[in-house]
């Protein structure tokens, strides 16, 4: 059990969610109270030690059979998109390796992998709700929008990849993301 007490700040993250707790002095908070899922039900990830280079042979032993499904969204990301590029940088904050796609200037979405696959996430403000909303996406991507938790006037939409279904959604999420100011 995870307690904090006496004015301490304690942070939790990972690219699915993020926890902050504050607490007074003589009050503590315990992770339980909090309701949140055990460590076996997040998807873990990978890509976590900060030596180890990401590259295609690093990308195939973790991706093993759906290596095929992200060189397929690479490719068609750069087909669809002259101007965008991907990197993959580690991030200290959260002490792993993310993949970052930008078009231009600006981020199409992030990408992490997971042992058995990989999630796409995309970050959407408050002004693109009634494109999201009218768009052909299936009504459980909107309905999770509509509720994910805010960031500000930021939302996040993340799609686990597991098959070309997936996909497809990244697809029109990266079209919508890239027509918005």
């Amino acid at each position: 059990m995870l307690q904090a007490s006496s004015w301490q700040s304690i942070l939790l993250s990972s690219p699915a969610f993020t926890v902050n707790i504050f607490t007074e002095s003589h009050k503590s908070v315990t992770l339980e109270a909090l309701n949140l899922p055990d460590m076996e039900e997040i998807d873990k990830l990978v890509l976590s030690d900060k030596s180890v280079q990401v590259d295609d042979n690093v990308l195939s032993s973790v991706l093993k059979e759906k290596m095929p499904l992200w060189k397929k969204l690479l490719s068609e990301i750069s087909v669809r998109y002259k101007e965008s590029s991907g990197s993959w940088n580690y991030y200290k904050d959260g002490n792993q390796w993310l993949f970052k796609m930008v078009q231009k200037k600006k981020t199409l979405f992030w990408g992490a992998l997971h042992s058995d696959s990989f999630r796409i996430t995309f970050y959407f403000g408050d002004k693109a709700e009634p494109v999201l909303t009218q768009s052909n996406l299936p009504q459980t991507v909107k309905d999770d929008f509509k509720t994910a938790k805010r960031y500000g006037a930021i939302r996040a939409i993340s799609t686990k990849i597991m098959n070309n279904d997936d996909l497809d959604i990244v697809f029109m999420l990266a079209e919508i993301k890239s027509k918005l100011k």
